[in-house]
């Protein structure tokens, strides 16, 4: 395990330094993509969430399964 969170850490350090050390990349577009890349993240995870929360409504009865196109079987 502390092999992979060093080579985790290595990768970071990689990036980070791939950007500070780019002539042509400006530290405003640096900071402009790691929040964009941030947020794809976010958008991503919200998906999951929101489904995970819709399974629990059905699962703790606050809602038939039809409502969520789920027919009875």
């Amino acid at each position: 395990m502390e092999t992979y969170k060093n080579q985790r850490r290595d990768r970071l350090g990689d990036v980070i330094g791939d950007y500070l050390t780019d002539e042509n990349t400006t530290v405003g577009e640096f900071y402009v993509e790691l929040r964009a890349e941030i947020q794809i993240w976010i958008d991503y995870h919200r998906g999951f969430l929101k489904k995970a929360e819709e399974m629990q409504t059905i699962i703790n009865g606050h809602k038939p399964p039809s409502e969520f196109g789920l027919g009875e079987k």
